[in-house]
C-alpha cells in the first residue's frame, strides 16, 4: 500500500510566509509598533471587585442628592454589552483619587468599604489592599488618552464577529474591551473595514473556540493607517489624543502595555 501524498497543483511562489501563506507577510510586520499608534489603544479596566458594579435598580440609591455624585457613578460596558443588549450597569470609580478625597463622597465610599474591602484586605497584592477604593488596575494610559474627548471606540477583545463601535466618554469600558482613543468616524471606518479585519484575524491570536482575539499590540499598535482623502482631509483631523491621521512612521520599539 503506497502512503505517499498525492499532489494535485502546484503554484510557484515567491517565498513562503512562516504560516505557510503566500501573500503579505502579516505575521512578520505585526511585531513592529508603529509610532503614530503609539499609546492610543488599551484595554478597559480590571475592577478585581464586583462590590464597584451597580445595577439600574440600586443605582438611585446610591446617589445623594450631591451633583457630585455623578462624577464618581459612571455607565459599564463588558463585551457582551456591545454583542448584545446592554445590561444597564454602572460602576463606582474613584478614579486616582486619594482617600480623603474618595471620602467626599461619603455614601459611596461607605458603600464601596463594605463590599470591596473585605476582598481587597485579603489579597496578596499589596497596593490592592491599600487602595481598596480603586479598581484593580487604574488604567492611567487610558483615562489620559480619552481626556477630552467625547466618544472612543471599542471593540471586543475576543470575538467571533470582529466589529467596532463608539462609546461614550463617559462609559467605562471592562478590560475585556479594546479601547481607541479617537472621536473621528474616518477611524472607525478603517478600523471596520475589510483590510483591518483582515489584518487583525492573521494578526491576532485565537480564543476560546478558536474566536479571533484582538491584541493590542499586533492587531492595532502595527497597522499602518491611510491617509484621508483630500477632501475629508481639509477638515481637522487633530484630537486631543494627538492622533492627526498622518502617515505612520515604524519605531524599533513597542507601544507601553496598557
Amino acid at each position: 500500500m503506497n502512503d505517499a501524498a498525492e499532489v494535485t497543483s502546484q503554484t510557484a511562489v515567491q517565498s513562503l510566509n512562516a504560516d505557510l501563506t503566500a501573500h503579505a507577510d502579516v505575521t512578520g510586520v505585526a511585531g513592529v509598533a508603529l509610532l503614530a499608534n503609539e499609546g492610543l489603544s488599551s484595554r478597559g479596566f480590571a475592577l478585581h471587585g464586583a462590590g464597584f458594579m451597580l445595577s439600574l435598580r440600586l443605582k438611585p440609591r446610591c446617589c445623594s442628592r450631591r451633583m457630585l455624585d455623578k462624577d464618581i457613578i459612571r455607565p459599564y460596558r463588558h463585551g457582551r454589552d456591545l454583542a448584545g443588549r446592554p445590561r444597564d450597569l454602572f460602576v463606582m470609580d474613584f478614579a486616582v483619587r486619594s482617600e480623603d478625597e474618595a471620602r467626599e463622597y461619603p455614601m459611596l465610599f461607605d458603600l464601596v468599604r463594605d463590599r470591596v474591602k473585605p476582598e481587597r484586605d485579603a489579597n496578596n497584592d499589596r497596593s490592592r489592599a491599600q487602595y481598596w477604593w480603586r479598581f484593580g488596575r487604574t488604567n492611567q494610559q487610558l483615562r489620559a488618552a480619552l481626556h477630552g474627548l467625547s466618544r472612543y471606540i471599542a471593540t471586543v477583545e475576543t470575538s467571533r464577529f470582529r466589529f467596532f463601535t463608539f462609546l461614550d466618554a463617559k462609559v467605562a469600558p471592562d478590560n475585556k474591551l479594546v479601547c481607541i482613543a479617537s472621536d473621528d468616524a474616518f477611524h472607525l471606518g478603517v478600523l471596520s473595514s475589510m483590510i483591518h479585519v483582515m489584518w487583525a484575524t492573521a494578526a491576532g491570536e485565537l480564543g476560546v473556540g478558536n474566536d479571533p482575539v484582538y491584541v493590542k499590540t499586533s492587531c492595532f499598535d502595527p497597522f499602518p493607517f491611510p491617509d484621508p482623502h483630500r477632501s475629508y482631509a481639509r477638515r481637522s483631523l487633530n484630537s486631543p489624543s494627538g492622533w492627526t491621521g498622518t502617515a505612520r512612521t515604524p519605531s524599533r520599539g513597542t507601544s507601553a502595555s496598557p
